[in-house]
């Protein structure tokens, strides 16, 4: 007996926003649309609300999630409170896929913009991979452009000066025209900074024009042009 579709083809089961995502992950992005549509079918979608803490550091639960909407950091919690901001994430990357392996969260997961997630059990996950071997394969190469993008991150960290840092992190979050909404605390987390050093090198920038500070706000202006220290 066929499975009944509607007008795009696909089975009434499948959320046609988590097959969206599904199709815009580079792990499954090369995927033909009917194994597209079985993974979206394992999706179960969650709403997310900002300061959400969806897993935590240590933690090893037998699931990922793909995300559809909104934002998460990948956070870690030092001895005198602080949070240390890792990275920020957004749609459509899927978070978990070691853990799914066998691995431990090494950070905790918190919402940082409300959205949405599709949650895939491991066993399904595993399943899938060993279906489409492929997409296995794929999912190794994304591992490996993290590894090298985390140790991009940590070599500028060493070398760059906070400005510098504080300016490109401003660059990877900008999304309605050049504002980006953050708190210099917040800014401070991600940059790997105090926060006073944050605020001068703020200032600094504004002062330069290539940016403008406003009440819980950041523009941005002109593209930096400082003499880059970093990689070597």
């Amino acid at each position: 007996m066929s499975t009944p579709s509607d007008s795009t083809g696909r089975s009434p089961a499948v959320d046609p926003l988590i097959a969206l995502r599904v199709s815009q992950n580079p792990i499954f992005s090369f995927l033909r649309q009917a194994h597209v549509d079985a993974l979206a079918a394992l999706g179960r979608r969650r709403k997310t609300r900002n300061g959400q803490k969806l897993c935590s550091e240590g933690e090893a639960p037998d699931s990922a999630f793909l995300l559809l909407a909104g934002q998460v950091e990948v956070c870690r919690t030092r001895e005198d409170g602080r949070r240390t901001i890792l990275r920020v994430l957004s749609a459509p990357t899927l978070v978990g896929l070691s853990v799914v392996g066998g691995a431990a969260h090494t950070a905790d997961i918190v919402v940082s913009e409300s959205g949405s997630i599709a949650e895939f059990s491991g066993a399904e996950l595993r399943r899938f991979f060993r279906q489409v071997p492929e997409a296995a394969i794929a999912a190794l190469a994304q591992l490996g452009v993290l590894l090298g993008s985390i140790t991009d991150e940590l070599e500028d960290a060493r070398y760059i000066p906070v400005e510098e840092r504080v300016w490109h992190t401003l660059s990877r979050l900008v999304s309605a025209p050049d504002k980006i909404r953050i708190t210099h605390e917040r800014l401070a987390d991600m940059v790997g900074a105090t926060r006073p050093k944050v605020t001068l090198a703020l200032h600094s920038l504004q002062e330069r024009g290539v940016l403008e500070c406003g009440r819980g706000a950041i523009w941005l202006r002109e593209p930096f042009s400082g003499p880059k220290s970093g990689r070597r």
